[in-house]
Formats: C-alpha cells, structure tokens, sequence
C-alpha cells in the first residue's frame, strides 16, 4: 500500500470517528436538544455591546435589544471603544445608556471596564452587529438554574444571506450552531461567542475577566470557565441573526483574526498541559483541536497533490498523443477498500447536514448553496488556516 492510500485512509476513518461521534451525541441528546428550562427567577441583566466605528449598525441593534422580552431588570450599556465616528451619538438616540473610552483598547479591554461597572447578576454580550430575537435573551436564563452553569450561548444565523458568499456563511453557521450543541453533551462547548452569550457576572469577575492579550476573547473564555470546572450551556432555540463579511478579503480577515486567537488559546492550555495545571481542557478540547489542525494540515497538502499528479498525468496523455502512442484507456470500477471509505464518508457527511437543517431551518439556505458551499466554500479554509499559522508563527498576536 503506497503512502496516498494511507493518506486516504486516515482521511476517511477520522472523518468517519467524528461523523460517528455526533450521531452518537445527537441520539444521545434526545429531546434535550431543543429544551429551553423556564426561569425559576429573573435576575437583573446587563447587556454590553462593544463598538468601534460601527455607525452603520449600532442604532439598529439598540432599537432591536430594546424590544427583547425580558421581565427581570434589564440594562443596555454600549461601549465606545473610542470611535472616531457617530457611533457614540447614533447609539444615544437610540436610547442606550453608552460609556466612553477615550481610546480604542480593543474588544476584551472594553468588556473588562463594563464588567467593573455594571452591578446586574448577569453579563450578556452583544457584537455592535448582531440583532437577537425577542425572546433569545429570556430563552437563555433558565440553564442558570443548573448548578455551576457560568455560561450560555445562542444560536447565530447570517442576516438575510443574499449573494451566494453569504449563503456559504449561512451554511456554515447553522452547521457551527449545531456541532456547538453536540458538544455540550461533552461538556466541550468550546466558545461563547460575542453574538449573544451570557454569563453570571460574579464568576467573571472570579477568572479574571476576559483576556485582553488574546485575538478571540469568546473563545478564551470559554476554555477558561471549563478548566475552572464550571459549565457552559447553549440554547438552540435562543436565536440570533448577525451581519457577515460580503466579500472575501473581509472573510480573509476575520477568519486569520478567529484562528490566530484559537492558537493562542490552545498553546496556552498545552501549556498548562504540560505543568499538570490543565484540568477540564484536557480531556477533550486539547485532543479534538489538535486532531483537527493535522486533519486541515494533511488535507491542504493532499490537495496539492492530487493537483500536481493530476497535472502530471494530463501531460504524459497529451505527450503520447503527439508521439503517436494511442493510450488504451482503462475503465474499472471494483468495490476497493478505497471507494467504499469513500461512499461511507460521503452518505454520514449528508446524515448530519440532514440533521442540521432538521434542527435548525433557515430560509436563507438553498439546495444550490449547499451543492456550491462543499464544492467551493469549505475548500478556503484550510487556505486561511495556512495563512493563520505562518502569521502566528512570526509572532502576529495585534490586529
């Protein structure tokens, strides 16, 4: 057997160890996956957005948390990360209650001085560009009644997905949303992002809020409430729509931002790791992680080289025709090991697309865009991912 089919296999069998892991965990889940626990009480709740130069977006989102149900005190606090335009003045009309920083300190930084200053029980988060549901917030609250929950996140869906780049980004979310709650069953949930999260406020401020060094603070976070042994839920039903990059250098950035920030984080609980100071990490994000960056790193470079074999061969073909060489051509389809992986792969990857649009529905998803987000979409980020690793590699830690 030569070394491209032991690529293959160990391609095939990964994929099919975590295909078969979500099932499980799906199964597993029941009719627990849509479960939204009612509020024993309603504590008071602040929530914070972050802003820097976000005039096109803030007035929207304070007249959208504005709206949102929720019997229990309830505060809006915007943070003006010291911008340079309208966003102070646009988010004041708009009736939220707007703390200024006289300079940009960046999105960790803004959050930890809100976090002094509030008084509320609950810490929510919201980007400047993300537009919550009604009742995503009051969706949230009853997990808190589960002993040691620190943490819980939402679903995010893309606004309304209109090119075919956003409806990739559709997809992607959706199938994102869904992993996220898979993992819950692993006590793995491995980012709290800034769509909508909420936290209890007292812990926050126990870890020692979110770290300002880090690119991805949501994900940080979350790593570090699970090492200090508390746990994160999520509520599928507590939804959230968000703006997404429209085109792709936008993408480009914001995905080398997401995955310098993730490697920022998994070196720094390897490290703990290794001084037998990491705890709950250790058990599944440090393993899952690290399997995924050698699955993208050995997918990129078979890429590569299937394109240059398949170069390789298409040139001998053309040169034998002009040598006067008639090439007899071979047609044989025999059940190999090989094609098998490979139906077997494909059938359990339609199983859980099937289960993420069973669970999750989005108007904004068509057959088409899912045909073109495997054909297309999924093949940029092991790209970026490239990309990500040598910035970080050179010390690229600001943005």
């Amino acid at each position: 057997m030569n070394i491209e089919n032991i690529i293959y296999l160990v391609l095939g069998f990964s994929w099919i160890y975590f295909s078969v892991l979500f099932l499980v965990l799906y199964l597993n889940s029941g009719k627990r996956i849509k479960k939204t626990p009612s509020p024993r009480t309603f504590p008071s709740v602040t929530i914070v957005v972050p802003a820097y130069n976000e005039e096109e977006h803030i007035a929207e989102t304070v007249e959208n948390l504005k709206r949102m149900e929720y019997p229990g005190r309830l505060e809006i606090l915007v943070v003006d990360d010291g911008s340079t335009d309208r966003t102070r003045e646009l988010a004041k009309k708009a009736g939220a209650k707007v703390l200024r920083l006289e300079k940009n300190l960046g999105k960790a930084a803004a959050l930890n001085v809100a976090l002094r200053k509030c008084s509320s029980e609950l810490f929510a988060v919201v980007d400047a560009d993300t537009y919550p549901k009604r009742d995503a917030l009051l969706k949230t609250v009853g997990f808190f009644s589960e002993p040691g929950v620190a943490a819980v996140t939402s679903s995010v869906f893309v606004k309304r997905p209109r090119t075919l780049f956003e409806k990739f980004q559709a997809v992607e979310y959706i199938t994102v949303s869904w992993t996220r709650k898979m993992l819950e069953e692993m006590e793995s949930i491995y980012v709290t992002p800034g769509t909508l999260s909420v936290y209890r406020r007292d812990v926050l401020l126990r870890v020692g809020g979110f770290d300002e060094t880090n690119l991805t603070e949501d994900i940080e976070i979350a790593w570090r409430l699970i090492n200090e042994g508390y746990k994160i839920r999520m509520s599928l039903t507590s939804e959230v729509s968000t703006a997404v990059p429209k085109t792709l250098s936008g993408w480009w950035k914001q995905r080398l931002r997401w995955n310098i920030g993730g490697m920022q984080t998994f070196f720094k609980y390897a490290s703990l790791l290794l001084k037998g100071r990491a705890k709950g990490v250790s058990l599944f994000l440090l393993p899952f992680f690290s399997v995924s960056y050698l699955l993208s790193v050995i997918g990129f470079l078979l890429m590569f080289y299937l394109l240059w074999s398949s170069s390789v061969s298409a040139l001998s073909f053309f040169l034998s025709l002009g040598l006067g060489v008639r090439p007899e051509p071979s047609f044989e389809i025999l059940p190999t090991v090989l094609l098998i992986l490979g139906f077997t792969v494909f059938g359990l990857s339609l199983t859980l697309l099937a289960l993420h649009f069973r669970t999750l529905r989005h108007p904004g998803v068509s057959p088409f865009s899912l045909l073109l987000f495997f054909a297309i979409y999924i093949t940029l980020h092991p790209f970026n991912l490239l990309h990500a690793s040598l910035l970080f590699l050179r010390g690229h830690r600001g943005w």
